[in-house]
């Protein structure tokens, strides 16, 4: 098996170390100092979004948990595995995916309480964030991915 990384390929296995907490800075007004706040995909005690990539992908790919520059592999914070929800890692949400070079695409779905709809394909390297808003969570996608 293969995962999309950057610059291309590389063996799926490769990325699968747990994720790290990550922390935030957010400035407090009324100490006149600076704290740190926890992130809330960290923190949270219900399940908020996941991403599962379909049993139909042909490669495992890049995946965040948190859409905020801070990521344990470089570009993304693990390798979601075909046939795999990041939820299963203990990921209470997941914020997006990542195509690591040419040649591949990446199919969205996202279920709208009833069914799954179409949320569009990414055809180009690079970060895509996943978020729907005004609906109920937890919020789930599917991705799948392809050669193009």
């Amino acid at each position: 098996m293969a995962a999309l990384a950057l610059g291309g390929l590389v063996p799926g296995g490769t990325a699968s170390a747990a994720p790290v907490a990550r922390f935030q800075a957010v400035a407090v007004e009324s100490g006149g100092g600076t704290a740190v706040a926890a992130d809330p995909c960290d923190t949270a005690t219900t399940l908020m979004s996941y991403i599962f990539n379909a049993n139909t992908s042909v490669v495992g790919v890049g995946v965040v948990k948190s859409f905020d520059g801070q990521y344990d592999l470089g570009s993304y914070d693990r390798i979601l595995s075909v046939g795999t929800r990041t939820d299963s890692w203990g990921w209470k949400c997941a914020s997006g995916f990542y195509i690591g070079g040419p040649g591949f695409c990446v199919d969205s779905f996202f279920w709208n309480g009833s069914s799954w709809q179409y949320g569009g394909t990414r055809r180009d390297p690079g970060l895509y964030e996943v978020s729907i808003q005004n609906m109920a969570r937890p919020w789930r996608f599917e991705i799948q991915a392809r050669r193009c």
